[in-house]
C-alpha cells in the first residue's frame, strides 16, 4: 500500500530543497516501526517556512508520524524531519 506525504514551502524566493524525492519503507511486518530522515534546506538569503501535509488521507489513518510538520526556516539552514512509518 502507498502512503503520500506532501511538501510545500511559501517564501519570498523558491530556494527550499529536500534532500530526496521518496522515502521507501521497503516491507514492514505489522507492529513493527522503521524511521526515516529527510531533510529540508533553505537556502535563500531569506526566512521561510514549509508545511507537511497528508495527500487524500481522511485522518484515520495514523501510519505515517512525523516529528514536526511545519517549521520556519532562516537563511541558509537546514532542518532534518523525522519520518516514523508504523504499519
Amino acid at each position: 500500500m502507498t502512503r503520500s506525504l506532501k511538501v510545500s514551502a511559501i517564501g519570498k524566493y523558491p530556494f527550499i530543497t529536500i534532500n530526496q524525492e521518496q522515502i521507501d519503507f521497503e516491507e514492514l511486518l505489522i507492529g513493527k516501526s522503521c524511521t526515516k530522515e529527510i531533510t529540508i534546506t533553505n537556502s535563500s538569503p531569506v526566512p521561510t517556512s514549509f508545511k507537511i501535509s497528508r495527500t487524500s488521507d481522511d485522518g484515520k489513518d495514523q501510519s505515517i508520524n512525523l516529528s514536526h510538520d511545519s517549521a520556519n526556516l532562516q537563511p541558509n539552514t537546514s532542518f532534518t524531519v523525522v519520518v516514523t512509518y508504523t504499519p
